[in-house]
């Protein structure tokens, strides 16, 4: 139907039409909502807004747009009640406010929104004076009145408790003068909303990014360079002591430690290695101090006139400057003079090694003299989340007490000519003090923002029993003497049983003015200190040793290694840091707040005193990690780690994930296993840095996977204690880049670890290998950040893929247990894949045209094993005879599988088809059928896709491969679930034979004979003919009858008289088969004949089954006869002519007519 009059928009003209409109209504809207750069924030309070005795509110309102912002102050003024509830209801509808939320705010901190369900809120006071933050949106963006009414206030003491608030003041009006919102402003009338809106965003965030960079660059204005200006490195006289410097400070849960690093080194130039003077200040307080720079190792002038010389030595060589050095004291002091101390923390470059020298120049001087050292680089602070930030710091000295007519002065350790301090620029290497007899060494930490102090850190231990940081006193060595052990001018570093602080190196916190011996902490697992109660006033409870410390290294006193004196009952102590008992030696003290003071004492009037922030015991070693891999070397190994834990390699080693048959194979008892490597990696911390004293136990234990051991050790040859370093080995770090195997001999009292291999005592069918140092390993390791590495070399069954009817996987994790911590490795997997599908072997019988044949039987016996994977295939055969069961098997076919098979108790066997040679019996020969000889061939498996990687799901698929005997026919075919193998039989000779007879059975010469082949129902076009001996007829030599293979091959025969003998008609032709005893049963309406091939008679077309002839055997040639009669010529065709059944057809309508007109003539005659 046609409809006329107005018009119809198209869909895609309404569409647009919509969108302009959409575009329209929104131009309004958003220049009512305003930007975020034009945003009005009127700001309003605070103001009282309710009174009563129990509760007074608050109200500060602020405005963002249309979003408003209601802070309500409730100041509660019973605070014998911890928690109150306020509970009160807003008539958000009446003021014209939407999406409204209500929360608490604690401190600088909002908490969850309220639930405000109808309005009403229901708020628990925790504090004096809580806030409740409201925000809600203005529906009306003019300019106007804002009024909140709130109703139901009340106040309660329980949850269902009583109002406290009066009856009749239970309501306020909150009220907000509102602003109206400002407009979006467009550049162009071409620009849209959403660009204008996008635009106004970008200023108003760029804004921003400029107010921040303000600020910051104010506060980093306020910072003084470093701390103080100085002169290349020397503050000027007058200038603020930095130790005095005054900031904001960091502390409490923002800090958890503070780590002095002893690698940690003042900055160096920019773009230099050499020390930066700015990075690295000194102070003093004494006018008359000279200042030099001192960078040569030649002679350097004094200036007699100088009361203090502080000499700037940047980049000197290393050279020992404690002591005394031998010829004069003028030597000794310009040595002191030139070189940077041997036994400080070295770096490299030499440039930055570092130091500052103060010389007095008499005892006097000392006296009053101070000094701050400023570091911009000292170690790093700890933050919660677990996070490193560099930290500097200020060394300040004073109360510094000169040596003076003391007895061991006159030892020759110090003449008494010098007095001096040298401090290098790296904190935890302390300082060398001689010719003083005491000083105070204050300690400030701060952090560091672009090579700027920022803030002072405040150590705040969490509780009373905790300690974030602590400063540790080490190698406080005891010159005093024993009766048995030197003299007053004479000491013997192996000296123990000292009974006296006289002579001892020793350290107090100072509190106040006074010395707080009480706080210190010793050693746990065994200390020489003790303290000297028998001294009066503030040195009563000094610590001292009771041994030596030996550290001389004199041909006289040999130190014979790090563990020396692991075992010693007087608690003597190598005096090297890298020892098993350095500890013992050492005193440590706990830090608080921002300032912390020190006293330290010189035993000799000659010291050299370390400063370091590590813990006096053993901590906890980082966590171990664990590796998979071919690799055999520690440095291939770590490196593979080191590849892992930067995230630049996914694998924990190069097999990690992947599988073992990529791996070498070792051969063990004619079995082959794949053999690779795990590495346990224990990092150490850093001696100095973490702690002073080194684990004082070091075992690793790794529970093998079930299937895995050791190469050389057997589930069955556990337990025992291994000697052999190529299952297990040890390396650990010597040094910088530096590590050596660890030893392990024959019952040796010097080994450094021993290996215990056992059965697991909850898991027996695991291996599980402990290796444990021995004091001697732990004294030759050393501790410096660098890994210890533990080499497994494990072995797996190369049979695994076969045994397995499943994906076979080795997921192994170590385990390092020390004395305080028990930690575990990362987990590491390999696997191996069983054959998939591809692991039977079928065994088919054919005929000679490879047509399915019943009737046989066979024994499969394995005869060698390969043991051996090369890579590629297996190889190395053992004897191994095993008769293989079938796992299934049908008229035709004989199907031998992987599957495991059943020993005679009915236990798991071993798997059926393993690589290697096999030979195949026929048991049984189908009747009429040739039997084969025995054959021996190779039954083995390779890679499926040789061209993948180990990392490919398929990179273990593999194929069986059957090789035959040279000379062998056979067929073999590769089918889904394995490999087929034809096995034929050849058919037996035979043939036919006919004997020409008479009617009454003579027989009968002078016929011939021709037979031809029906193949398929295709008769051949030749014919052949049969050889006549008188009435026998037989094949030509050389010819036999093939046998008829029903819906395979079917063969038939068709035999004709070509002549017949004289007076005789031509006989018709014969039709038959040939049929082998396997296909009677194809026959079932006919008796089967007694012999293992027959003849069967059959019409033309082979659809009709008349009857068997038997086939005789005769010398392996099976014969079937048939007799052939011919009766003399007649008109009629021979019985069983073709045309025979005309003429009885005609002979049948004669008689049929001759008896019907007899019947008709005889009615006739009767009537």
């Amino acid at each position: 139907m046609t409809k006329s009059g107005g018009f119809s928009i198209k869909k895609r003209h309404r569409k647009l039409g919509a969108l302009i409109g959409l575009a329209a209504l929104a131009v309004p809207f958003a220049a009512n909502l305003g930007t975020l750069g034009d945003a009005i924030h009127a700001v309003t309070g605070p103001q009282n807004v309710y009174e009563s005795k129990l509760l007074n509110v608050k109200l500060e309102t602020s405005q963002d747009k249309a979003k408003t912002t209601w802070d309500l102050e409730f100041d509660r003024s019973d605070m014998s009640v911890s928690e109150q509830t306020v509970k009160f209801k807003l008539d958000l509808e009446k003021a014209g406010l939407t999406d409204a939320e209500i929360a608490v705010k604690d401190g600088d901190k909002l908490g969850e929104p309220l639930d405000m369900r109808e309005g009403i809120v229901d708020a628990v006071l925790k504090t004096q004076s809580p806030h409740l933050i409201l925000t809600a949106i203005s529906s009306n963006e003019d300019k106007h009145d804002i009024t909140l009414p709130v109703t139901e206030l009340g106040l309660y003491n329980e949850e269902n408790g009583e109002n406290l608030l009066p009856a009749d003041n239970r309501s306020v009006d909150l009220t907000m003068a509102f602003e109206q919102v400002a407009e979006i402003a467009k550049e162009s009338s071409s620009e849209t909303v959403t660009e204008a809106v996008a635009k106004e965003e970008k200023k108003a965030e760029v804004k921003s990014e400029e107010k921040t960079a303000e600020v910051k660059e104010e506060k980093q204005a306020e910072k003084a360079p470093r701390v103080v200006p100085s002169n290349n490195g020397f503050v000027p006289y007058g200038n603020a002591d930095p130790a005095k410097w005054t900031g904001s400070q960091i502390g409490g849960t923002e800090v958890t430690s503070i780590v002095m690093k002893s690698r940690q080194f003042t900055t160096p130039q920019t773009n230099s290695e050499a020390t930066d003077p700015n990075n690295f200040q000194i102070w003093s307080n004494r006018q008359y101090t000279r200042q030099v720079q001192t960078s040569t190792t030649g002679t350097v002038t004094h200036d007699p006139n100088a009361a203090i010389e502080i000499r700037q030595k940047l980049g000197l060589d290393s050279g020992t400057i404690d002591g005394y050095k031998e010829g004069s004291a003028a030597a000794h002091i310009q040595n002191v003079r030139t070189h940077y101390h041997a036994q400080y923390e070295q770096t490299d470059p030499q440039p930055n090694r570092s130091s500052y020298l103060i010389e007095f120049q008499n005892a006097s001087q000392v006296t009053g003299s101070a000094f701050t050292v400023v570091y911009d680089n000292v170690g790093v602070y700890v933050d919660a989340n677990g996070d490193e930030h560099q930290i500097g710091a200020t060394l300040h000295l004073s109360n510094i007490v000169a040596v003076d007519g003391m007895a061991q002065d006159n030892r020759g350790v110090w003449d008494g000519t010098h007095h001096f301090i040298d401090v290098p620029n790296n904190l935890y290497s302390g300082l060398i003090y001689q010719g003083i007899r005491s000083l105070d060494v204050t300690l400030q930490f701060f952090t560091v923002e672009g090579g700027q102090f920022a803030n002072i850190i405040n150590v705040q231990n969490d509780s009373a029993d905790t300690t974030k940081a602590s400063i540790t006193f080490d190698s406080l060595n005891n010159f005093g003497t024993t009766t048995n052990h030197g003299t007053v001018n004479q000491w013997d570093a192996t000296a123990y049983g000292i009974n006296s602080a006289q002579f001892a190196e020793s350290a107090a916190k100072v509190v106040g003015n006074t010395l707080d011996w009480n706080s210190a902490r010793t050693a746990k697992a065994g200390t020489a200190m003790v303290q000297d109660n028998s001294l009066a006033n503030e040195m009563k409870g000094e610590w001292y040793s009771t041994a030596h410390g030996h550290y001389t290294t004199d041909p006289q006193y040999p130190v014979s290694s790090m563990a020396m004196y692991d075992n010693d009952p007087y608690d003597r102590w190598v005096d090297v840091a890298e020892s098993n008992t350095f500890e013992r030696g050492a005193i440590n003290c706990p830090i608080t707040g921002t300032t912390n003071t020190f006293r330290l004492f010189s035993g000799t009037g000659n010291t050299w005193q370390t400063l370091t922030s590590a813990q006096i015991n053993p901590v906890a070693l980082p966590e171990p990690y664990k590796t998979v891999t071919d690799k055999t070397d520690y440095g291939s190994a770590l490196a593979e780690l080191d590849a892992y834990t930067s995230g630049s390699a996914k694998q924990a080693g190069d097999y990690d994930g992947e599988s073992v048959s990529q791996a070498g194979t070792f051969t063990k008892n004619n079995t082959s296993y794949f053999v690779h490597n795990y590495w346990v990696f224990q990092p150490t911390y850093t001696v100095g840095d973490e702690s002073i004293a080194k684990s004082n136990k070091i075992v690793m234990t790794d529970l093998l996977p079930e299937g895995m051991t050791l190469r050389d050790y057997d589930l069955s040859d556990t337990p025992v204690t291994i000697d052999s370093q190529q299952d297990v080995s040890v390396i650990v770090p010597t040094g910088t880049g530096t590590t050596t195997p660890l030893i392990r001999q024959t019952n040796s009292a010097a080994n450094d670890y021993s290996v215990r291999v056992e059965k697991d005592a909850d898991e027996p069918t695991r291996q599980r290998v402990t290796v444990t140092f021995t004091d001697a390993g732990i004294g030759k390791t050393v501790f410096n950040g660098d890994d210890i590495g533990f080499s497994l070399r494990v072995k797996v069954d190369v049979m695994s893929a076969i045994n397995a009817k499943s994906e076979v996987v080795w997921e192994n994790q170590a385990e390092v247990i020390t004395g305080v911590s028990d930690e575990k490795t990362n987990k590491v997997t390999t696997h191996l894949d069983p054959l998939d599908a591809n692991i039977a072997l079928k065994i088919h019988k054919v005929d000679g045209d490879g047509r399915s044949l019943s009737g046989a039987d066979f024994t499969l016996t394995r005869q060698t094993e390969y043991t051996n994977w090369n890579g590629t295939t297996f190889d190395t055969p053992t004897k191994s005879e095993l008769e293989i069961t079938p796992a299934s098997k049908t008229a035709d076919t004989w199907t031998f599988d992987n599957s495991v098979s059943e020993g005679a108790d009915g236990t798991p066997g071993e798997p059926k088809l393993k690589p290697g040679t096999y030979k195949l019996s026929e048991t049984q020969t189908p009747d009429g059928w040739t039997g084969i000889a025995d054959i021996v061939f190779t039954l083995n498996y390779v890679r499926a896709n040789p061209s993948l990687t180990p990392e490919d799901d398929h990179y273990d698929d593999l194929k069986m491969v059957i090789t035959l005997p040279s000379g062998t026919t056979w067929n073999t075919f590769d089918i889904d679930t394995g490999v087929q193998v034809d096995v034929p039989n050849g058919e037996k000779e035979a043939k036919v034979k006919l004997i020409k007879k008479d009617a009454d059975g003579n027989e009968l010469s002078g016929a011939q004979f021709q037979y031809r082949m029906i193949v398929n129902d295709q008769p051949e076009a030749t014919w052949h003919d049969l050889d006549a001996n008188g009435a026998i007829f037989t094949m030509k030599s050389g010819e036999q009858l093939d046998y008829d293979r029903p819906s395979k091959k079917e063969v038939m025969y068709e035999v004709k008289e070509t002549q017949s003998p004289d007076g005789y008609a031509l006989d018709g032709s014969i039709y038959f088969k040939v049929v082998p005893k396997s296909d009677y049963g194809l026959y079932s309406n006919l008796t089967a004949p007694l012999t293992d091939v027959a003849l069967l008679a059959t019409n033309a077309e082979g659809t009709e089954a008349y009857g068997w002839a038997s086939m005789d055997e005769v010398d392996g040639i099976f014969i079937g006869t048939f007799e052939v009669q011919n009766n003399p010529k007649s008109i009629f065709p021979r019985v069983g002519g073709t045309g025979i059944q005309a003429y009885i057809g005609a002979g049948l309508i004669v008689m049929l007519i001759a008896g019907g007109a007899a019947w008709y003539i005889k009615r006739r005659q009767n009537q």
